[in-house]
């Protein structure tokens, strides 16, 4: 039993909550499925600012569905984004989906189930592997990393289930509504951007919640990133993992592993830094455009851990961190 003894219903009702931004052209090939699923008793669309044509998709979907519930806010983030639903949403568990990942049929279901028979509270983790591209073209790289150190951090969930609060995923999880009244998704530490997922999932180890990764849970992410915004990701995620480090100073030793990129010889100097970065990124562009996929996917690697690098010492020095949207 949860540390206040109190479990779900035996049929918990499910909110599904869908925080999205400027994904208009996709956004029914999300919801779609979701709402074709007979467990989802609302869907909580969270509307971060786009300024594309999502309004009109919503308000277009929401005259033949009255399960979809549309809220609007200007640009708070994903993870307050997702706060957002919890607040709106009714149901007694919540499964949050990204909104760039197509469930696959019966998901909905699948999580509920997996709470009604568990007999305690849990965070349930779906998996959601990375859709590669059917033939490798140029610029296909970035897709082919992060599908790879999904895959490795899926490998270590299945080898010890502690692991997966110590790094944690968001796009295809359930947990109780109560639980994330609780304690919100968004991290209270105001520096950490890119890692909101990870520091939840450590409050909620701290909170004493169990957490299983179940791959019957299954769902597609249709990961895309252009290699700018590839390099910015890289640069947030050094500068969250040293405000991780100092936030929770108790968990060096479980999450040393991933908290410090590894120095770069001849370029923790800025001049040093910006050759070589820009060496790494011309090579993985003219490498991509030659079919030389294992270059493309080393200097692309490279310059992950160089932006990676800098976005750590920059925090390191008290830079402040690029905004998460």
């Amino acid at each position: 039993m949860p540390p206040d003894g109190r479990s779900l219903p035996v049929h918990p009702t499910v909110s599904v909550v869908v925080p999205t931004r400027n994904r208009a052209g996709g956004l029914l090939d999300v919801l779609g499925p979701l709402l074709a699923d007979p467990a989802t008793h609302e869907l909580v669309v969270v509307d971060d600012g786009s300024s594309d044509a999502t309004p009109e998709v919503l308000a277009g979907l929401g005259e033949r569905e009255p399960r979809l519930r549309q809220v609007r806010r200007e640009g708070v983030g994903a993870a307050a984004a997702r706060q957002v639903g919890v607040e709106v949403a009714t149901g007694d568990l919540l499964l949050f989906v990204d909104d760039d990942v197509i469930a696959c049929s019966g998901l909905v279901s699948g999580h509920r189930h997996r709470h009604s028979t568990s007999g305690v509270e849990l965070v349930v983790v779906g998996y959601m592997p990375v859709r590669r591209p059917e033939r490798r073209g140029p610029g296909d790289a970035a897709t082919l990393i992060y599908a790879t150190e999904y895959e490795n951090c899926c490998e270590a969930w299945r080898r010890d289930p502690a692991d997966i609060l110590l790094r944690f995923w968001a796009g295809n999880v359930s947990i109780a509504r109560r639980r994330c009244l609780a304690v919100p998704l968004p991290s209270p530490h105001a520096a950490i951007a890119y890692h909101e997922d990870e520091d939840f999932g450590l409050r909620l180890r701290e909170a004493g919640v169990r957490a299983v990764f179940d791959p019957s849970l299954l769902a597609e992410h249709r990961y895309r990133r252009p290699l700018p915004a590839f390099l910015l990701d890289a640069y947030r995620q050094g500068s969250d993992r040293w405000h991780l480090r100092a936030a929770y100073p108790q968990l060096e030793a479980d999450l040393g592993w991933s908290l410090v990129p590894k120095a770069v010889p001849l370029t923790e100097r800025p001049l040093g830094h910006r050759l070589s970065l820009l060496l790494a990124v011309t090579a993985a562009r003219w490498a991509g455009h030659l079919h030389l996929w294992a270059v493309e996917t080393d200097a692309l690697r490279l310059a992950r851990r160089l932006e990676r690098r800098r976005g750590y010492t920059d925090a390191a020095r008290g830079v402040e961190p690029v905004a998460a949207r």
